[in-house]
């Protein structure tokens, strides 16, 4: 946390109304399609259990043409976390592949557990730049980077926000604020407790 004071208030909050969990991967593989899965109908709730568009492919290429590394592996730790909530009677869903775009992420007030698996962009200088990769659709109409300053007008009510990518925890160190990026933003829109990385990691 920034300080000990805003630990202090945020502790005095009233626990959060929020349940479940979601997660994003978009993977960045070429050859898969979209995937949205949820365990609603096991829980006997209103939602859709789940969809896969057959003829939509997610394009692994930034707007400049810079290919993405793939992620393989993130899809398989978004899927063995969703098991475990699963198999605890907690609501919990997924987004794969074109489906993790930057519209997937505009509605997470309901969730408790927000789980990101992608690659993150850190630019120490303009600490709103910095970054998480979503999936780089081609029919978008978003960018599909969440930067820093697009996380401040986020709506959460979360216990746990995760940032499973390289660098989320770095950002400008400014005097009197302390660190400046990713994970301010994420606190401003009302992430309780946030893991972050200070390191690159391999998939």
């Amino acid at each position: 946390h920034y300080s000990a004071t805003l630990f202090l208030e945020e502790w005095r909050k009233k626990p959060s109304a929020a349940t479940g969990f979601v997660a994003f991967a978009p993977v960045f593989a070429d050859t898969a399609t979209g995937q949205i899965v949820s365990n609603a109908d096991a829980l006997e709730q209103p939602l859709i259990a789940s969809i896969s568009r057959g003829d939509t492919v997610s394009r692994a290429f930034m707007s400049d043409g810079a290919e993405i590394a793939p992620l393989p592996g993130t899809e398989a730790e978004v899927k063995a976390i969703y098991d475990l909530f699963a198999k605890q009677n907690v609501f919990a869903k997924y987004y794969l592949h074109s489906e993790a775009n930057e519209a997937a992420v505009r509605d997470l007030r309901s969730y408790k557990y927000i789980h990101f698996a992608t690659h993150g962009l850190t630019d120490e200088d303009h600490p709103d730049r910095s970054c998480l990769i979503l999936a780089q659709t081609p029919d978008s109409t978003h960018d599909n980077l969440l930067t820093g300053s697009e996380m401040y007008g986020l709506r959460l009510d979360a216990d746990l926000v995760v940032l499973s990518a390289c660098q989320t925890g770095k950002g400008q160190l400014r005097q009197g604020e302390g660190v400046i990026g990713l994970t301010r933003g994420l606190l401003y829109a009302g992430a309780r407790n946030l893991i972050v990385s200070q390191w690159n990691g391999n998939d």
